[in-house]
């Protein structure tokens, strides 16, 4: 029997893939893109399961009669290349020039069905020069600017690594531990279009609820209020001011802290143990994980920052290695009892830890011990903040009446990095979907909730036009770590427009909190819910 030259058949019909035109003018068009492979040495098998998967979709569209665009191209700028010219000690255009046309031959026995003739590879001047042109684009239109920030910088590799290269506070090729260096950068002013960002997502129907969510947490955006901090000290400062999503425990201020690059840190460059400090804190890279793992540390300035709610209340003013300069102000107010950062950073300099938010079902002498506590409640020990409810009263009426004293002005922020629990709901109608993040709701069972809130206590209110609703009670999609047993929200809010001798009264919603609790605010969870009854 004749044995079979396997090696023949494949390279005959490799010519012809090669000769034959797949890519004819047809009305239908599809584009096929794999990712760019680093031409940094031969292909591996992670590369032939990649490529496979796409010309066998490329394949498939042809054979449904689409015109198919399935380039190849070269990823041939960064540090795999770089790194590989290195090690080789070759020149790298030579290097890489030698691994693309190696890579390229290994490609071809695939048998894929590429389209060679649009090879580009982006280290060709003729490819860089429209990503050049697009580059000033933007920053003729001032969306691109340049400015130092601090980078995760490997002391053994010498080089700037991204957050996904470091792991567990390391490099992920060196192990080195990874440095917070001050680098000039370029940067995209994406924060110019971060609320259509945010908008945008609902109209990506087929994306999954979680990805959608991590984008929504990167986006950050945050309701709060941008506060005034009066100084005192030696130093020619007047005012400090912050952003805070909780003006409403101000009466539990006891240290205002900087990020140490802050304007005022320039008052200390010749202060040998400021110079220290800055040292140490460069020790901390720059992702949320190794911030947030990172041992509170902070620099004691001989400034006293004077609380807007109380002017006897005069509390110290610290650099600190977890305030950054990229958020708000560079600016924030210490609120040890309710919040878990704050609260390490108090126990470690011995600051006082005022209690000003009780639990629901807590006495009034309530006190934080062991923990910081950031759950729903009441507001105690805030003068006339005193009784508010937590936070769907306190954080609005505190931000009104900083407004109207002057001492701050209600505002939106928006992180773009970091994760921060929102609930925005805004104007909608029937069957708009809403995403709650952040999670923390009543726990009770639904038919009792459904038929005493409203068949009687609420209709009223809601018939008079003294309370406004939004019942958000159909759950459309769950993240992984929605808290799972919520079946059902509802978001009221009084009608300030109309005059009512019920507002003082509990409604239905925060008398079932008080009498069985609610749900732990650590959760911090995603739901999508549908719009299903609206009444404003």
């Amino acid at each position: 029997m004749e044995r079979v030259s396997f090696h023949s058949i494949e390279e005959k019909w490799q010519k012809k893939w090669l000769k034959k035109n797949q890519h004819k003018d047809n009305q239908k068009k599809f584009y096929c893109l794999e990712m760019f492979p680093y031409p940094s040495g031969k292909i591996h098998m992670g590369h032939v399961r990649n490529y496979t998967i796409g010309d066998v979709i490329a394949r498939y569209k042809a054979m449904r009669g689409f015109n198919v665009l399935h380039p190849m191209g070269w990823d041939a700028f960064g540090l795999p290349a770089e790194n590989a010219s290195r090690e080789n000690n070759l020149n790298p255009k030579k290097w890489t020039e030698k691994n693309i046309a190696e890579m390229k031959r290994q490609l071809k026995m695939l048998g894929l069905s590429i389209d060679w003739d649009l090879e580009i590879s982006t280290c060709d001047e003729k490819y860089y020069k429209h990503q050049q042109e697009l580059f000033i684009d933007f920053y003729e239109h001032g969306l691109v600017s340049r400015k130092e920030t601090y980078v995760n910088w490997d002391p053994i590799e010498q080089t700037v690594l991204a957050n996904e290269q470091v792991i567990n506070g390391r490099g992920w090729r060196s192990n080195a531990v990874v440095e917070r260096k001050k680098l000039s950068q370029w940067f995209f002013n994406i924060s110019k279009f971060s609320e259509e960002l945010l908008s945008d997502l609902e109209k990506l129907d087929n994306w999954p609820s979680k990805v959608k969510t991590m984008q929504k947490n990167w986006i950050g955006k945050s309701f709060g209020c941008e506060v005034d901090f009066n100084i005192e000290g030696n130093l020619p400062i007047k005012k400090i001011t912050c952003f805070t999503t909780r003006p409403d425990t101000l009466f539990g201020f006891s240290f205002l802290a900087l990020s140490i690059d802050h304007p005022l840190s320039k008052h200390f460059i010749n202060d040998p143990k400021f110079k220290k400090f800055k040292d140490e804190c460069s020790k901390t890279g720059t992702t949320e994980e190794s911030i947030a793992q990172a041992e509170k540390i902070g620099f004691k300035t001989n400034l006293l920052a004077i609380n807007p709610l109380n002017k006897n209340n005069k509390v110290p003013v610290y650099f600190a290695n977890f305030v950054l300069m990229d958020y708000g102000f560079g600016a924030v107010f210490g609120c040890p009892a309710h919040d878990q950062r704050d609260f390490d950073f108090a126990k470690k300099y011995d600051l006082e830890i005022k209690t000003v938010v009780k639990p629901l079902e807590e006495k009034e002498n309530y006190k934080v011990k062991n923990e910081a506590y950031t759950g729903r409640g009441v507001i105690i020990n805030s003068d006339f903040l005193n009784g508010l409810k937590v936070p769907s009263e306190s954080v609005i009426k505190t931000i009104d009446l900083l407004q109207k004293k002057k001492l701050g002005k209600k505002t939106t922020n928006y992180t773009l990095s970091g994760v921060d629990a929102t609930i925005d709901v805004g104007p909608m109608k029937i069957g708009d979907r809403a995403t709650i993040l952040g999670v923390e709701q009543l726990n009770e069972d639904y038919e009792m909730y459904e038929s005493m809130f409203f068949k009687t206590y609420h209709n009223k209110q809601i018939t008079d036009g003294t309370r406004l609703a939004w019942y958000l009670n159909k759950i459309s999609e769950r993240s992984e770590n929605a808290y799972q047993p919520i079946s059902h929200m509802i978001f009221e809010r009084f009608n300030t427009n109309r005059s009512s001798n019920n507002n003082s009264e509990q409604s239905f919603t925060e008398k079932m909190m008080a009498k069985n609790g609610q749900a732990s605010r650590k959760v911090h969870g995603g739901l999508i819910l549908e719009l299903v009854n609206f009444k404003q």
